[in-house]
């Protein structure tokens, strides 16, 4: 289980900038010093310019790199260099591509591009099912020999929970965690939107958060039963993260990301003003999309407290990027109500990247 690039330890420079690692109390102007990729000295006090800063990287367990099959719109070479563009040091990549990597020959030819394109070190997750159908296991043990560093049908659920359970044994053999998407699909037939206020004004087909809670508490289930950990992945309703807690006072090994990515894009309540959609004094924001969330004030933001306090089921926010159209985008799509509520400065994020957040 590793990450590759093309990248090695040969990088040498000095650095002056503000040297901000709070894991280790550090935070002064000073100088860092690389030889050949290995940080050889830090030493604080020497003046810098303000406008830099140094700090721990950024890991980004969920992005989509496109590859392969939609290099049109992404590949491991630019997808990567945004990434360090970014500050991020390391990522992982879902399997939902054209073809899914569901395959040993397919995911180790992403394996040896990546060693040649990825600016960062990038990891690849195979399906759970074959096509991410549901309906058949890959081969886990054949994908985690190639270099599958984890099982996921990212975007589609595991309807079948004689399937889920199967896959949770498999995954103990193949050694490699399960990241689920979880969503009970007969609640979301023929839904566009949150289910609430807005979805019947607009006679629109609603999303409830009880259909991602119901299946949280099943795969929970599953998971204590079979005795093996599990990543929960687009989590947003209050219900998902009181079952989280509860599981993890049972002894689970669980883990959870709150996802910001596009396809969760959260929608202030001006650009529903300006679309005729909400009353102006409102302080709503819709989530719509794939996990049928519901309204910041009553989920995202007390994630995002949670993350604050440092304690209780959030470990993760994952941006989930992926190189995408922007026609017709609506303004407002940045969900910029939930970052007046909750805002992370440079020195909280940097907390929250090191190995060991406070």
């Amino acid at each position: 289980m590793s990450l590759v690039s093309r990248n090695r330890r040969r990088d040498s420079l000095t650095i002056r900038a503000r040297l901000l690692d709070p894991g280790e109390g550090l935070d002064a102007q000073g100088t860092v010093t690389v030889e050949e990729g290995i940080v050889t000295a830090v030493e604080p006090g020497h003046a810098a310019p303000a406008s830099l800063v140094l700090a721990p990287a950024f890991v980004d367990p969920h992005v989509h790199l496109r590859t392969p099959g939609r290099e049109d719109e992404e590949t491991i070479a630019s997808g990567t260099e945004a990434a360090a563009a970014g500050g991020y040091c390391a990522i992982v990549a879902m399997p939902n591509t054209e073809p899914v990597v569901d395959t040993a020959p397919v995911l180790h030819a992403l394996v040896e591009r990546a060693r040649e394109e990825a600016l960062v070190p990038t990891g690849f997750t195979a399906a759970i099912s074959k096509g991410q159908r549901g309906e058949e296991l890959t081969e886990m043990a054949e994908l985690a020999a190639a270099g599958a560093i984890a099982f996921t049908d990212d975007g589609k659920p595991v309807a079948s929970a004689q399937l889920m359970r199967r896959a949770l044994a498999y995954s103990a053999v193949a050694d490699r965690p399960l990241a689920l998407h979880c969503e009970e699909p007969t609640l979301t037939q023929d839904g566009h939107m949150h289910e609430g206020a807005v979805s019947a004004e607009l006679g629109l087909g609603g999303w409830p958060s009880v259909a991602e809670t119901l299946m949280v508490e099943r795969d929970l289930a599953l998971a204590a039963y079979e005795g093996r950990p599990l990543h929960l992945q687009h989590l947003s309703a209050r219900g998902s993260v009181d079952a989280v807690r509860r599981a993890r006072l049972n002894g689970v090994a669980v883990t959870l990301i709150v996802d910001t990515g596009a396809d969760r894009t959260m929608i202030s309540p001006s650009a529903l003003a300006r679309a005729g959609l909400a009353g102006e004094g409102e302080r709503q924001v819709n989530i719509i999309g794939v996990t049928g969330s519901v309204t910041a004030r009553e989920v995202v933001v007390p994630l995002l407290d949670v993350a604050g306090a440092r304690v209780g089921p959030l470990r993760v926010i994952a941006h989930d990027p992926g190189a995408s159209s922007t026609a017709g985008a609506v303004d407002g799509l940045l969900g910029r109500d939930v970052l007046d509520y909750f805002t992370l400065t440079v020195d909280a994020a940097a907390g929250r990247a090191t190995l060991t957040p406070r």
